[in-house]
């Protein structure tokens, strides 16, 4: 019951500071219920059977799901940090450290939300592709990212008479933000602290009084408010593309491009 009771603690802080940053609690607003009726008239109309349309929007809406938990786990974290705005500065003893960072887990686990959160949000795009994919090209086993999905569908006549394929492939520019982001996460750069703080090494021309001299140290401490902000809103266009997503399959018609 004690970790119940901590647990149920951690998730009524992250509606708090939902509440007190003014973001949007996404899984408020898209209600599964009624995403399971829509999905079931868009079922009908398709001629596909209903579960895999069922399966396709409970992924998606779990997917939202832990984005909304990353993005909360990354504020409780921001609370705990000295110095959210980030700055420039100059070091000349190794304990000064200390007194830029304070102590550093707090720092650590907002890194590791963030990376976790870049993560989430890749994964409600490729339920989404998936989405779009199982109704547009039943049967079709192949593993699409955005881009390419919308690649092939570029190709059939029958999705450009549709008014909101337009809309659909402009999304475009906001996969290939977040996939290159999470690329580089994933395959390239994941070292939190490196990406919180930068220290560059300087010639100082100080001395201490017995004539020794004072090596200096630069740094650069990331603004973690802006880096919140940004993934906020990498968040809402979730819900921006979801709802473009939607559009585009109520007026898909049949015949469908593959059988």
């Amino acid at each position: 019951m004690k970790n119940e009771f901590t647990i149920m603690k951690m998730h009524d802080e992250i509606h708090s500071l939902f509440s007190k940053y003014g973001y949007p609690w996404l899984t408020r607003k898209i209600d599964l219920p009624e995403l399971h009726r829509w999905g079931e008239g868009l079922s009908n109309h398709l001629g596909i059977t209903d579960k895999i349309i069922r399966e396709r929007i409970s992924s998606l809406y779990w997917a939202i799901s832990h984005t909304q938990i990353s993005l909360g786990l990354m504020l409780f974290a921001r609370q705990l940090i000295p110095n959210p705005k980030g700055g420039i500065g100059s070091l000349y003893k190794p304990d000064e450290i200390k007194e830029i960072l304070g102590n550093p887990l707090p720092a650590m686990y907002f890194m590791y939300f963030d990376y976790s959160m870049v993560e989430c949000i890749y994964r409600c795009w490729e339920r989404i592709t998936k989405l779009i994919q199982s109704c547009c090209f039943p049967g079709d086993k192949t593993r699409n990212h955005f881009n390419d999905l919308i690649a092939t569908m570029k190709t059939y006549e029958g999705f450009k008479d549709n008014q909101h394929f337009p809309i659909l492939k402009n999304q475009i520019k906001k996969w290939d933000r977040i996939a290159n982001l999470r690329n580089e996460i994933s395959h390239e750069n994941s070292a939190p602290f490196k990406d919180l703080i930068d220290f560059i090494p300087a010639i100082s021309s100080v001395f201490s009084a017995s004539g020794e001299y004072i090596p200096k140290l630069n740094y650069s401490i990331k603004n973690i408010i802006e880096e919140i902000e940004k993934l906020k809103n990498y968040y809402i266009e979730i819900d921006d593309v979801f709802l473009i997503t939607r559009n585009f399959l109520d007026n898909v018609a049949q015949p469908l491009a593959i059988e």
